[in-house]
């Protein structure tokens, strides 16, 4: 969560560099160059918002719950044709906006991102979905560059807005 964005405007430009380089990674099926953009302990959860309020707000219902050696598995899967839910393959558009950046206190090698996501995916001949959200994730400064080591993105939507959520937000 950020309490405060950056006022650093070479930071932010990095970082929304690095966002809309993996937007379109994703957007064009680069996903063995989008790995390499994950740190080795990457967490990547997905969640719907729950209906239901608790004293602390509303719950998040998780989706998905990956760590860099499922979603490894779930890039191969796509390089063999293995999903059936993408062949063909959607065709997507994402758009990543509204980023906000601060560095992590204790933390010299890392940043909080908040951006929000629009994700518009079709399949064959009429089917079209649209995935929005927000994304909160921790990026870590590495040699190599920017790494994304978590990532978690809460849907705009109490139930799954797809069939499926064969894709990567």
């Amino acid at each position: 969560m950020i309490d405060s964005a950056s006022d650093d405007a070479q930071l932010v430009f990095e970082v929304t560099r690095f966002l809309a380089w993996e937007a379109l990674l994703l957007d064009e099926g680069r996903y063995a160059e989008w790995l390499a953009l994950l740190a080795p302990d990457i967490r990547y959860v997905v969640a719907t918002r729950s209906t239901s309020t608790t004293e602390s707000g509303r719950t998040a219902l998780p989706v998905l719950d990956e760590d860099h050696r499922s979603l490894c598995q779930r890039v191969d899967r796509f390089a063999l044709g293995g999903v059936w839910a993408e062949t063909p393959p959607s065709l997507t558009q994402r758009i990543v906006s509204n980023v906000l950046v601060q560095p992590v206190r204790d933390a010299t090698d890392s940043l909080a991102v908040h951006s929000a996501i629009l994700l518009h995916r079709t399949r064959l001949e009429r089917e079209v979905e649209q995935f929005l959200g927000r994304r909160d994730d921790t990026l870590r400064r590495t040699p190599a560059g920017l790494r994304l080591v978590q990532r978690r993105v809460t849907l705009a939507a109490n139930d799954l807005p797809g069939k499926n959520l064969s894709v990567l937000l």
